[in-house]
């Protein structure tokens, strides 16, 4: 389990290592490269950290707060599987206590002093504070332009589950990994139809029954889909039944489908509509600040581009 772990933590913390460098390489006192190092270690304690201390490095305390910051880079899809590990957790530690050493002694080499390195620090200070500006500037709009776009949209989508069949040579492979021809695949889609309009919950039978192991841990849900965005042999099944009927078996490439759909919710749309939201947010965010800002560039060092050759009839290359 250990090399597991070892394995995927590495690319991550990898990255985790480069940011926090740059982010805390500043010291919080100003030390000298002739004192002792024992005597720096102490000195970075000397100023007091709010918050509960977890650990320590060289006699500095870490607080839980720094832990959580640090854990923040993790990619949101992988950080729940390793923080939910004690050993993941301790690895996570390891990493950061790796950092917090170097960073002693960059103080201790007086590296904070270098011009190259305080530029640095100042960019990522400025990248970290116009990070969390935007955040606060975008997060009101949001959700008003997510049910604005709900609104719209929902009249052309539908909230989907299925059942899926496997069959020899189709792209879902059998659970079990036998051979089953498309023949038997069809008569046992067919009974689960019988099974489902027999009272059977379709998440239930989705879950013990469907071939797709993604959609079957979810109960059978495909999520939110535009409605043309589906197969055409999958849109004529779907149009002979009405919402929260099911389908009779179709038969695709990947494998033979039972079924059923409702009108879509905001939650079941939400997922895509957010992300969409904050884009256009942040875009709009930025368009306005630019506009209602005076930025000014030196000539010297920014000349202005060369003008492009005219075409004869005063057109520009590319226009019409």
């Amino acid at each position: 389990m250990k090399k597991d772990l070892t394995i995927a933590l590495i690319a991550i913390l990898v990255i985790l290592a480069a940011t926090f460098a740059i982010a805390r390489v500043r010291p919080d006192l100003p030390l000298t490269p002739s004192q002792p190092y024992a005597e720096k270690a102490v000195a970075l304690t000397s100023a007091p950290k709010s918050g509960k201390v977890i650990m320590h490095v060289n006699g500095e305390a870490i607080t839980e707060d720094e832990y959580n910051a640090f854990v923040s880079a993790i990619p949101e899809e992988q950080r729940a599987g390793v923080m939910n590990n004690p050993q993941g957790k301790r690895l996570v530690a390891n990493e950061m206590a790796k950092i917090k050493l170097l960073q002693q002694e960059a103080a201790r080499l007086g590296v904070e002093n270098d011009p190259e390195i305080r530029s640095q620090l100042e960019m990522s200070n400025a990248q970290v504070l116009a990070l969390r500006a935007l955040q606060k500037l975008v997060q009101p709009k949001v959700e008003q332009m997510v049910r604005e776009e709900y609104e719209q949209e929902k009249k052309d989508a539908i909230e989907l589950w299925q059942i899926a069949v496997a069959y020899t040579g189709g792209q879902y492979p059998v659970r079990d990994g036998s051979q089953r021809p498309p023949e038997l695949a069809m008569q046992k889609a067919t009974a689960i139809v019988a099974r489902l309009k027999g009272g059977q919950d379709f998440g239930q039978l989705a879950r013990a029954e469907s071939d797709d192991p993604q959609s079957a841990a979810n109960g059978g849900s495909l999520g939110a889909i535009r409605r043309e965005m589906l197969p055409p042999e999958i849109a004529a099944a779907l149009a002979a039944i009405k919402p929260g009927q099911i389908s009779n078996p179709v038969r695709t490439p990947l494998g033979v489908h039972v079924f059923r759909y409702q009108q879509p919710t905001l939650e079941s749309m939400r997922p895509a509509l957010q992300q969409r939201a904050q884009q256009r947010a942040m875009q709009e965010t930025m368009e306005s600040l630019q506009t209602r800002a005076k930025i000014e560039f030196d000539p010297s060092f920014f000349p202005p581009a060369p003008a492009q050759p005219q075409q004869p009839g005063g057109k520009l290359p590319g226009t019409r």
